[in-house]
């Protein structure tokens, strides 16, 4: 009852929706209506709390609790909550709601993780599933449709978050059996001299803190992305939120022209320990059964597309999506997720796939910038993953390899510089962030 007392007092009404109660009701059909009105409201505060009741336990049931990217998933929706200003009573019933929910989940006998990653994720992740909870219960007991419309964007706005992660984990990354060509990968970046993966992983796997940091900020991503989304403008919100979901979408099936798991999977229990001799024989593919989403890297790519979106919005924007940017690199690498290589094919991977999000997609043919940051980041990315696939890369010298290495960070960091300082008019881009089209729409009404 106080959840749906709470929702019928704050959520907006147009004034022809308001029930003005009579000072005396004097025909039978005005007490009908009364009365009507009077079961309605009792039964949508039934529904809501059986709603609740049900939200509660099936939280109690859900997996976020035991896998750190899914608690950072919900705590990102509640920070997207945050980015909408529901207001103190909208904060303080996501609060109660979160913590009556995870009073439920301990009082069915699950275990909590104590840890500091516990202690960070878990607050957040109840946070994000009364959030949510308030969102559903205002988009159901909504009287008005202005209202009505509000609740849905918020709901819809909040889910998309953890609904992406659900179509990531189940829809697009299964466990196959095939032949892996991690061991080529591990060759390619013997060509530099060194074993980045092992190097790194060596070294951070000798400090306990510093292993848990990395496993931290590996598993934050999702939270970062939240937090990029609330803090970029309207516009390079909407250019951000196309250019992941391209990423993600566009980026798996790619995962399958040079299929590999991570050295953590394909050499287990040889890393980060044993390098083993890498000689011609070697380096051919192999079966394995695993999840191969290794080349390109879109936990990088990622994480890269953030940091191009904040690294103009302000100076602290740009010193935390760097680091960010950079701890995300360095935990690839630390925890096995990835080659050296295949971080660095994310970087023409993210600089096409920002080139065909930052505007229309119709005004592509008339913006050069546009053009060439797409044409280059394609030809870099199906060069590399030509002569990784078909073991050309072996070929090199240290200095090629570095090189090579060295042209496609520049050439990728160059175009996308002069992609993000675009000529507006050219471009079809109002200064504003919105296409001249919009604009002039806007200043007509």
């Amino acid at each position: 009852m106080f959840v749906y007392s709470f929702l019928r007092i704050n959520i907006p009404q147009s004034r022809h929706d308001r029930i003005e109660l009579p000072a005396r009701v004097g025909t039978f059909w005005q007490r009908q209506r009364l009365m009507t009105e009077s079961v309605t409201r009792w039964l949508g505060a039934a529904a809501s709390a059986c709603g609740c009741l049900l939200s509660y336990f099936l939280i109690a049931a859900c997996p976020f609790v035991a896998r750190p990217w899914w608690a950072f998933a919900m705590f990102g929706s509640f920070v997207i909550y945050l980015g909408t200003s529901p207001g103190r009573k909208g904060i303080a019933l996501s609060l109660f709601a979160g913590a009556v929910s995870f009073l439920v989940f301990r009082l069915s006998g699950r275990a909590v993780r104590w840890d500091i990653e516990g202690a960070i994720t878990l607050p957040g992740a109840f946070a994000g599933a009364g959030c949510l909870f308030v969102l559903a219960s205002a988009w159901l007991l909504a009287r008005s449709k202005r209202a009505h419309k509000e609740a849905a964007d918020s709901l819809l706005l909040c889910i998309a978050l953890p609904a992406s992660l659900i179509l990531i984990d189940f829809v697009l990354l299964r466990r196959t059996t095939q032949f892996s060509f991690d061991r080529i990968l591990l060759g390619c970046d013997g060509v530099l001299g060194v074993q980045p993966s092992y190097l790194v992983a060596s070294v951070v796997q000798s400090y306990p803190a510093a292993l848990r940091l990395c496993r931290l900020v590996y598993d934050a991503l999702p939270l970062a992305i939240a937090c990029a989304y609330v803090t970029c403008s309207p516009a390079s919100a909407g250019t951000l939120a196309r250019s992941l979901v391209v990423a993600g979408v566009v980026g798996r099936p790619l995962h399958f022209l040079v299929p590999a798991a991570g050295p953590k999977w394909a050499l287990a229990g040889l890393f980060p320990t044993v390098v083993p001799m890498i000689t011609a024989d070697y380096m051919r593919p192999f079966e394995l059964s695993a999840y191969f989403n290794c080349v390109p890297s879109l936990h990088l790519a990622w994480a890269l597309l953030i940091f191009w979106q904040l690294r103009r919005k302000s100076a602290p924007a740009l010193v935390i999506s760097a680091a960010f940017l950079t701890c995300t690199a360095i935990s690839t690498l630390a925890l096995g997720e990835h080659y050296l290589i295949d971080l660095v094919i994310a970087f023409p991977f993210a600089l096409t796939v920002e080139a065909l999000c930052v505007g229309r997609l119709s005004a592509i043919a008339g913006s050069p910038r546009r053009i060439w940051a797409a044409t280059v980041g394609c030809a870099l990315f199906a060069g590399l993953t030509f002569i990784i696939r078909f073991g050309q890369f072996l070929r090199f010298s240290t200095v090629a390899g570095w090189a090579l290495v060295a042209a496609t960070l520049i050439l990728s960091g160059f175009f996308e510089a002069r992609l993000t300082d675009r000529d507006p008019e050219r471009d079809g881009i109002h200064p504003g962030g919105l296409p001249f089209e919009d604009v002039e729409s806007l200043n007509a009404t």
